[in-house]
This record gives C-alpha cells, structure tokens and sequence, in this order.
C-alpha cells in the first residue's frame, strides 16, 4: 500500500532569492470641475433689469438668458479660471501648459496583461523568464500559477523535487518559496510520494508594470509618476527710474513641471516665456511687468493634485518570452551591455 502523504514545514532562514531586476533610473482623463463661467452673473443682471410682474409675458420676451450665458461662457480668460470662485479644469490647465497634453493618464498595464494571458489559452505551458543575463524555463498558466528553477535531486531510494514560485501580475514579478516534494522507492521500484515541504519567502525581481506584449515577447518597464507646476526661477529687476529713483520688480519667469516617482530622477526641463531687455530708464509711474506665471501656480496646483501620470520604457530588454532563442538573446544583449559599463 502507499504510504499516505505528509507535509512537513521547515521554520528555516530562507534561502537568498535569484536577483531581482532593479527598476528603472509613468489617457483617460480624470473627470474635473466644470469650466468656470459668468453665466450666474449674466442671468442675475437678467432678473434685475427685467419689467415687473404687470408686463409679466414682455419680459419673458425679450429676456434670453441661455445666450447670455453661452456668451459668458465662452469669453471666460485665463484670469477666470484663476480667480477664488470657480475651479480650474484640466482643459484650462493644457491651454496654459501645453506641455501637460504630452503625459498620459492611461495604464498601458491591463491591456499588456490581457495579451500576456492570452498565451495560455490553452492551459498550461512553457515559456521562459529573463532575470540579469540569465535565462529560466517557466512552466504554468496564469489560472493555476507557475513555477521555475527546478531541481531534482536523488539519493538512494529517495527523490527530491525544488521548484520555486512565480507570482506575475500587472504590476510585477514576484518570486516566492522554495517548495518541493519528496518520493520514495517502493519494492517495485516504483517513486512514490511521501512528503513536502515549503518556505514562506517572497523576492520582487521585476519591480516594474508590464508595458507591453509584441511577437511573444512582454516588456516591464512601465511606471507611474505625479506631476507639480513649479516656478522655472524668478527675476528680481531693479529698475532705473525717469525721476532718478529706483524700484524692484519681482516676477515669475516660468515654470516647468516636476515629475515625482519612487526609483526615478528626472532633469529640470523650464517652460516659459522669454525676458525682454529693459530700456534705460523706466516710467515708474507704470505697473511693473506683468508676472504672468505666479497667480497660475496655485491653480494648477489643483489640477494637478492626485492625478496620476503613467510613462513606459522604449529602451529595455523584454522579460518574458514564448520562445527560449528569443530570451537567449536578449540575455546575449544585457550581458554585452553590463560588460561594456565603467569599472
């Protein structure tokens, strides 16, 4: 008869995990506000100007609130949307920083997982996994899970199979266990299952989301980011004055937007408007120039808050892949361009 099964669990240290690979150096457009209007103060001047009850069905006529307000609408500046009162939009927030329409609002994740899952269509499969410059042969499907690096070990009448674990989601790859299973020789010479074991350890060793899946090959080198508007730098100007005084202007030359990411740096890139070359002498009698940025920088602010941002690699090596040349390959490539970095 065969012996029944037993799990035996190992409250062991954990055995060091493969390396994991480290993270990079992120449009559907979150609902906003709606666009700040006048309308209310159009229709306000509508009611008080309108004939008193007695001409009731006069006034009705020559009233026409809605185009009033489509007018009011439509003439809204750049100085409504920062004024207290009505909440800036994204739209507003684009038309002041074009440079904003250039950053995404959409996950390229879930479309890229959705291709990754279709190479299990019909079950369980191989395929395989670059870590560093090295590659592994993956068995499992994204239903029942899947394993790698595993060994097989005998001694005398006893076999033992090590496998470890891999957890592939959207945003990663995880690495979990090791777990095996133990046989034994019976008197038919026949291996028999006796046993497991397992440990409860967990390695990220691909810290980024999947980006993308082309010709078997899936990528992970998506991330997501936030943004802030921040002034580029500020021009303190002294001025010479026609009457032989002196005064200070102080303004806002620009701003640029500051992504923010874990794992991540980015340059300052400035956006703005240029500094015209002051005349000798001023008319201090008149304003100093406009400090077009400043009264925007709050605003902004607001749209920007909890909106985030998601960019992808185009540089990187795939990860996963169908076929075992393919990630023969670009294992060839990383370790070419490991070795070819300064000493």
């Amino acid at each position: 008869m065969r012996p029944p099964a037993a799990l035996l669990l190992l409250a062991v240290a954990c055995q060091p995990a493969a390396p994991s690979i480290p993270p990079g150096s992120g449009e559907t457009t979150t609902p906003s506000p709606s666009e700040p209007s006048a309308a209310s103060e159009v229709t306000t001047t509508a009611t008080e100007t309108a004939a008193p009850s007695t001409a009731t069905t006069t006034a009705t006529e020559t009233a026409a609130p809605s185009t009033a307000t489509t007018t009011a609408t439509e003439t809204t500046t750049d100085r409504d949307a920062t004024a207290s009162g009505p909440s800036p939009t994204w739209e507003w927030a684009v038309s002041v920083v074009p440079a904003l329409g250039e950053h995404s609002q959409l996950s390229p994740s879930p479309e890229a997982y959705a291709r990754f899952s279709r190479w299990f269509a019909q079950g369980p499969r191989t395929f395989y996994i670059r870590v560093h410059d090295r590659c592994h042969r993956v068995r499992g499907s994204v239903d029942e899970g899947f394993s790698f690096r595993e060994t097989v070990t005998t001694a005398g009448n006893t076999r033992t199979r090590t496998a470890y674990g891999l957890m592939i989601d959207p945003s990663g790859i995880t690495e979990t266990g090791p777990g095996g299973t133990t046989y034994q020789r019976d008197e038919q010479g026949r291996w028999q299952e006796v046993g497991g074991f397992g440990m409860g350890c967990a390695q990220t060793i691909v810290h980024e989301s999947i980006s993308r899946e082309e010709d078997g090959v899936a990528y992970f080198d998506a991330y997501h980011y936030t943004l802030t508007a921040e002034c580029s730098h500020r021009i303190h100007e002294e001025q010479r004055c026609q009457d032989g005084s002196t005064r200070t202007c102080t303004r806002c030359a620009g701003v640029h937007l500051q992504p923010h990411a874990s794992n991540r740096g980015w340059g300052r890139a400035a956006y703005g408007v240029g500094q015209p070359v002051p005349p000798p002498l001023h008319d201090c009698t008149q304003p100093c120039p406009v400090d077009e940025w400043t009264p925007r920088l709050e605003p902004l602010a607001q749209v920007l808050e909890g909106r985030v941002f998601h960019g992808e690699g185009t540089t990187g090596e795939g990860v996963l892949f169908r076929r075992s040349k393919d990630c023969q390959h670009a294992a060839t490539r990383e370790r070419a361009r490991w070795a070819a970095l300064p000493r």
